[in-house]
């Protein structure tokens, strides 16, 4: 009897949550190694004008927070990416596992191996339904343990290059604006002694001014005298 339910049933794969979930993570790291990041500008020479070197300083940091604010939404993508295949692969994994494990329980058959393949399948479904997308477990001894832990040091290693890109991306904002910080202190100074020098000759043009109405007014008197008569 239970060879005849059988023969009538349809083969149903049992997959693998995680295996599913890494073929979309791999096909997300294959993918995002093809983007090529947005090259910075080369560096130019000191000019000699701080407004201008100010301005090349503030765009070289304006690409530099967009290349941090981009390998951000990576990293960000890449993981949410890897949630969702996993818990959708996971779903279907559980969903598979109870249509095969009613199966089971319905058959006639009472040996000891039914009994065992259903226990066995009873603790997955049991494992799986306590699992969190988003990390790597697999039971111990399995094909599959040694293939997430491959795909796991993959995951490890991307992130460790996405986070050591971020600090470098960082460092290079941080001394862009350090250098930022001292061409404005420079032009602060340089604006206090031009105001200091207009000063000066304001000063310098009154004094002349007025000795030039003095002396002007002293040789008006001494023609005054000459003209008159004797």
């Amino acid at each position: 009897m239970f060879e005849e339910q059988k023969e009538d049933r349809t083969f149903i794969s049992l997959g693998n949550p995680r295996g599913l979930a890494m073929t979309s993570l791999n096909k997300y790291i294959a993918q995002r190694k093809q983007i090529k990041p947005t090259p910075l500008l080369p560096p130019k020479s000191p000019s000699d004008n701080p407004a201008e070197t100010i301005a090349q300083l503030q765009n070289e940091q304006s690409i530099l927070c967009e290349e941090l604010n981009a390998e951000r939404r990576r990293n960000e993508n890449l993981s949410a990416t890897f949630k969702c295949a996993q818990s959708l692969s996971q779903s279907q994994y559980l969903e598979k596992l109870n249509a095969i494990s009613t199966e089971l329980s319905k058959s006639e058959d009472t040996s000891k191996y039914v009994k065992e393949a259903l226990n066995i399948i009873l603790n997955i479904i049991d494992q799986e339904t306590h699992f969190q997308p988003g990390k790597l477990k697999a039971a111990s001894g399995t094909p599959i343990q040694s293939h997430d832990d491959e795909n796991d040091s993959k995951f490890k290693k991307e992130n460790e290059k996405i986070d050591s890109e971020i600090q470098r991306l960082t460092q290079d904002k941080e001394a862009k604006q350090k250098q930022l910080e001292e061409l404005e202190l420079q032009i602060e100074k340089m604006e206090a002694s031009r105001q200091e020098l207009v000063a000066k000759s304001k000063h310098y043009y009154e004094t002349y001014k007025k000795r030039d109405a003095a002396w002007k007014e002293k040789v008006q008197k001494m023609k005054e005298q000459i003209q008159q008569p004797q």
